[in-house]
């Protein structure tokens, strides 16, 4: 029996639906999803709009499949900014916030800041207090910009091979802080 949900489904009738989904313990086989997550397994009409659906199985996706582009791709990085701002609240099914407006346009300007040839395009990730992140993984490395407001950015730089682990908050006005990490992780 597939799952329905009245037009604009609440984050009670989400996690209503989830939980007694995993009750039967299966929403492949239920849905059809051929192996994939529940939340690529949405189809429009389940009480989600087609433009929710394409933004979260997009967003998903790449997750899941962890990729990562060969270069930065600056259009891809603000297409993917712009859908953000298309995140209504209790986006995940879980009272998350919409993504502030004022974030985005931060993350925007350092996109714009930012040299073209010197990382590889990030993974742009909602965050559930209405922040996002970038983030760069290759191996045992990781780089983590998550834009904490409009002024600042939270980073995190790990790399579990060589013993480095390093967090801090900085001012997204230092570009040359943020242009040292970018050139760390691209060594």
């Amino acid at each position: 029996m597939p799952l329905a949900f009245a037009e604009t489904p609440s984050c009670e009738r989400l996690s209503t639906a989830r939980a007694q989904a995993a009750d039967r313990e299966t929403w492949v086989t239920e849905a059809g999803g051929g192996g994939l997550p529940p939340y690529l397994q949405l189809k429009p009409g389940q009480g989600v709009s087609s433009q929710l659906v394409d933004v979260i199985r997009r967003y998903s996706v790449k997750l899941v499949q962890g990729l990562q582009a060969e270069k930065f791709r600056r259009f891809s990085v603000l297409a993917k900014l712009e859908d953000l701002r298309a995140l209504p609240a209790c986006w995940n099914g879980y009272g998350a916030a919409p993504i502030n407006p004022e974030i985005i346009r931060a993350a925007e300007d350092l996109v714009h800041a930012l040299p073209g040839d010197i990382i590889s395009t990030p993974q742009v990730v909602p965050m559930t207090r209405g922040r996002l992140q970038f983030e760069w993984h290759s191996g045992d490395r990781s780089l983590e910009l998550e834009f904490e407001s409009p002024d600042s950015i939270h980073y995190l730089k790990w790399d579990s091979e060589a013993g480095v682990e390093e967090e801090d908050v900085l001012p997204i006005t230092q570009h040359g802080k943020i242009l040292d990490l970018l050139r760390w992780f691209s060594a």
